[in-house]
């Protein structure tokens, strides 16, 4: 999570095609912070429910965002940030 991180991890090609695999394999994957919104909704690597950190950018982005501050669906976990 985080930027620019986030940003670095969708534009990278050897870990958007591990986590197709893990999504075709029904695999666990997931992202916290901005990277649920950045990377997994930008690939279309998510598939129901998600959360990301709390920003309208982010969150429109994901077609079914939450409020929670972890979401389990499916196979992707997705959290707003690390827990304190």
């Amino acid at each position: 999570g985080g930027m620019p991180g986030a940003e670095h991890l969708r534009d990278s090609l050897p870990l958007i095609e591990i986590l197709e695999k893990q999504k075709a394999s029904k695999k666990l994957y997931g992202a916290i912070c901005a990277a649920p919104a950045v990377v997994l909704a930008s690939k279309d690597l998510i598939q129901g429910t998600a959360t990301c950190y709390p920003s309208k950018a982010f969150r429109q982005t994901i077609a079914s965002a939450s409020d929670d501050a972890v979401v389990v669906s499916d196979n992707v976990i997705t959290s707003q940030g690390p827990v304190r």
